[in-house]
């Protein structure tokens, strides 16, 4: 998904085809930083349905399981990458 980071400025052509192959540490934290956004945002959606369409105790127990979907998603799958 974020194999091709250019946020930041290279100013020679062999910087920038060594950051191109190595893909740069400032990446590697960008794109943690978008499975954690992704995370939370697949447990809230699906936090919300929960709540909204199952009586209080029965979206309680289900927090857990919708947690640990929410993790395989983004960490397990190789969805994002």
């Amino acid at each position: 998904m974020l194999k091709n980071c250019r946020h930041s400025p290279i100013l020679n052509e062999s910087a920038r085809l060594r950051y191109d192959r190595d893909e740069g540490p400032a990446c590697a934290g960008r794109e943690a930083i978008v499975q954690k956004k992704m995370f939370w945002m697949i447990f809230l959606v699906l936090s919300l349905v929960a709540d909204f369409t199952l009586p209080f105790l029965w979206s309680a127990i289900a927090t857990l399981p919708i947690l640990l979907f929410s993790w395989w998603i983004v960490y397990r799958s190789d969805w994002l990458s």
